[in-house]
């Protein structure tokens, strides 16, 4: 499963410490004459701007046509541990393509993933492997799907449509617990006086699961006027055992021609 660790890595999805936790939703007090006492001003004003900032969070996600990056990766597990390169190149929408290269320069797999179909070419192996998109959620065990992968790999946060069950509020920042269907979601956002807020933190966990994913994101560099994570740390923990990934983004380019070189040898066999 060495060759699988790039796709384990960017599909996984820590939180910071808060302070006093603010339902987002709550029962007007009532008086003993049954009158609807007003909300206190200041707790509205507080509960608006967590809604607000979160709103800007979900419409300032990175657009783009096209994307391409070159990615170092560390990986540990209580198995193993090692580190690969890969060479990334999306197509919005349409086709994520990846090469992961391991020691001395030499390709590993590639893979092209699409809205319905994942093919990955295992060149240790002389195999090729074609699924539909579920294989993926297979690999990782969290329900993620292409446009989730697409997200994750341009540096979007995800899971962030869920209702906002609670936020805290502190200082410099505001964690929310987003909730959809059987996916919880606490994502921590920095806040900034220069309205250029992002995503710090995100952890996921599903109700069916014991499993977490957590990811961080950080060193935020404006990227052709796009606020872009360069450092992405994941953590999966699962029945005791934990997996790390370090991933680090070099030369990421958007919206620059790629393409997307996809053939696989002759005399592979199928997996």
């Amino acid at each position: 499963m060495k060759r699988y660790i790039i796709l384990l890595g960017v599909a996984a999805l820590s939180f910071s410490a808060c302070k006093t936790v603010r339902k987002t939703q709550a029962n007007p007090a009532v008086d003993h004459s049954g009158k609807v006492v007003a909300v206190d001003d200041a707790k509205k004003a507080e509960k608006d701007y967590a809604l607000k900032l979160l709103n800007e969070i979900r419409n300032n996600k990175i657009d783009f046509n096209t994307f391409s990056a070159k990615i170092g990766l560390q990986f540990q597990s209580p198995k193993m541990s090692q580190s690969a390169n890969a060479n990334l190149r999306m197509e919005k929408n349409k086709v994520i393509w990846m090469s992961v290269t391991g020691p001395f320069g030499i390709e590993v797999f590639r893979a092209k993933v699409t809205p319905d179909s994942v093919v990955l070419i295992d060149k240790l192996q002389s195999k090729v492997i074609r699924r539909d998109t579920r294989y993926l959620q297979s690999l990782v065990k969290v329900p993620v799907n292409f446009y989730d992968l697409q997200d994750l790999l341009v540096g979007n946060p995800v899971f962030i449509n869920g209702e906002p069950e609670s936020f805290q509020n502190s200082s410099d920042n505001i964690q929310y617990t987003l909730v959809a269907d059987a996916i919880r979601n606490l994502l921590t956002v920095m806040k900034s006086n220069t309205g250029a807020s992002y995503a710090s933190t995100s952890q996921v966990s599903e109700a069916t699961s014991s499993r977490t994913a957590n990811i961080t994101y950080g060193d935020y560099r404006n990227l052709s006027g796009k606020n872009f994570s360069y450092l992405r740390n994941i953590v999966v923990k699962e029945n005791g055992a934990t997996t790390k990934i370090h991933l680090e983004y070099k030369e990421p380019v958007f919206d620059q021609p790629v393409t997307f070189p996809f053939s696989v040898p002759r005399g592979y066999s199928e997996g």
